[in-house]
């Protein structure tokens, strides 16, 4: 119903206003917003391209109102895995906001922490931790370190130590994060989860299951109030709760839960998804 909407608004700017109006970008840029939120990055993709040739067509090549149309644009490169063509538009992005509001604005967090996240998957393991630092350093002077999205960049700094192969080492940031989120947010908060299960595998990388099992029940639970029971990220959770009980020859905890977690899958992907084969 949304999707329709926009397209009718646009239909109606691109016959009053003419193609190449800045209305048209906005009107472009709110479809391709609403493909992003779904993850259709190929039905994104020429909507985005367009609004963002309109853009530089109508701005100067350093205008502020550029930036956002590229980290758009570069999203849906990232959400293609084109890693490298979205680096380029992220680092773009981040020189405009920096020339137009300050090396010190916090704005420039999440474009730089999506170019570190590019950074990270192209290999670039050791310029990623250099940008992430950068991140946390930012939001440390302005908006201080008991923020959520300090706690989020202090995640993805633990995901670099990771792909370092020391994750031992990411475990400070982890529980330094999950202590932030738990202060922060609501107790059932998907991100308090996603952060319990990654702490549970450095306790697993360490030989720890003790330590890990309860920390993967329980975000179990805050995904099942937080999602909902029919939700592929509980199927998800579902999943490798069981992996670790068949692990550990459980095989009355682990059955029941892949059953569910293959049946959420059925009912949420449909029997011919990738995941339900898995």
């Amino acid at each position: 119903e949304a999707e329709s909407a926009m397209r009718r608004s646009l239909d109606i700017y691109e016959r009053n206003l003419g193609p190449e109006h800045a209305d048209v970008a906005d009107a472009l840029t709110n479809l391709t917003e609403i493909f992003l939120t779904q993850e259709r990055y190929q039905d994104a993709e020429p909507f985005m391209q367009r609004a963002l040739t309109i853009r530089e067509k109508t701005s100067a090549a350093d205008a502020p109102e550029l930036a956002p149309a590229l980290i758009n644009m570069a999203a849906i490169h990232k959400g293609q895995r084109h890693f490298d063509q979205s680096r380029d538009l992220y680092q773009r992005a981040v020189e405009i906001l920096e020339k137009a509001e300050g090396s010190d604005n916090p704005d420039l967090g999440p474009a730089l922490t999506d170019l570190a996240l590019c950074d990270r998957a192209m290999g670039n393991i050791d310029q990623a931790a250099t940008t992430v630092r950068r991140v946390l350093g930012l939001y440390e002077k302005t908006i201080g370190p008991g923020h959520p999205a300090f706690a989020k960049t202090l995640t993805y700094l633990a995901e670099i130590y990771t792909a370092k192969g020391f994750l031992p080492a990411a475990e400070p940031f982890l529980n330094q994060a999950l202590e932030i989120f738990e202060k922060s947010l609501p107790k059932n908060h998907p991100e308090i989860a996603e952060t319990l299960d990654k702490v549970a595998m450095v306790h697993l990388s360490k030989n720890e299951p003790d330590k890990a099992e309860p920390l993967m029940q329980r975000a179990l639970k805050i995904y099942v109030e937080a999602l909902g029971a029919d939700h592929p990220v509980v199927a998800q959770a579902k999943n490798n709760l069981a992996e670790y009980y068949l692990g550990k020859k459980r095989y009355d905890k682990a059955k029941p839960l892949f059953e569910e977690s293959l049946q959420t899958r059925r009912n949420v992907l449909g029997e011919t998804h990738p995941a339900v084969a898995q």
